[in-house]
């Protein structure tokens, strides 16, 4: 498996446990930059829970891996991050999760997300990464709300206000018309500046 670890090379070494070897994944090394971190190459991206806080200016298109101390987790879930992974972490750990995430099949009312591609009763199509983070997110929270700075995160902003992240959600939306799922649809509901699908 490939992962992009973003941060430094000394950050790398420090979260990672060498109790194990033998590990097939490639790791690579990026510096924190603002606009998109990575293509989609990568298996999941792992990024220090400090940084995943404070860097909701960046696109990311790949599941994301926060990593810290356990205190920090609830808040990169609400951020919109896949997993968490505690400090040290071994590289086998990381990769069962990663497989893991890589081989759910979601059931969303009569829609079905597998990877990237969705599909319901009228067909099927491949989301864009955006897409498919927002739809992942919400079933994630079902039935909770899903604060607009977890969506603003995934469009390379900070901004919550606007109607960026309605148009955002509304295209989704009309991406789950257009295959059929319109329960889904119908249950992507908006209260108090915040989504979540109605359960």
């Amino acid at each position: 498996m490939r992962f992009l670890f973003v941060g430094s090379e000394g950050e790398l070494r420090e979260s990672i446990a060498y109790e194990e070897d033998g590990s097939p994944s490639s790791f690579f090394v990026c510096a924190p930059r603002r606009g998109r971190i990575a293509e989609e190459s990568f298996d999941a991206i792992v990024i220090p829970a400090v940084r995943f806080v404070s860097m909701m200016e960046a696109t990311i298109a790949a599941p994301v891996f926060a990593s810290g101390p356990a205190e920090l987790a609830r808040r990169c879930f609400e951020l919109g991050c896949a997993d968490f992974i505690r400090e040290p972490w071994t590289e086998t750990e990381l990769e069962a999760r990663a497989s893991r995430l890589g081989r759910n099949r979601i059931r969303l009312g009569s829609a079905i997300l597998e990877g990237r591609s969705l599909s319901g009763p009228l067909g099927s199509v491949r989301l864009g990464a955006g897409a498919c983070a927002i739809l992942t997110i919400l079933h994630a929270n079902a039935g909770r709300p899903v604060s607009r700075e977890a969506f603003a995160s995934l469009s390379g902003t900070d901004r919550q206000e606007g109607r960026g992240v309605d148009m955002r959600i509304a295209r989704v939306r009309a991406i789950l018309r257009s295959v059929g799922a319109y329960d889904l649809a119908g249950a992507i509901v908006c209260e108090s500046g915040s989504y979540r699908i109605c359960t």
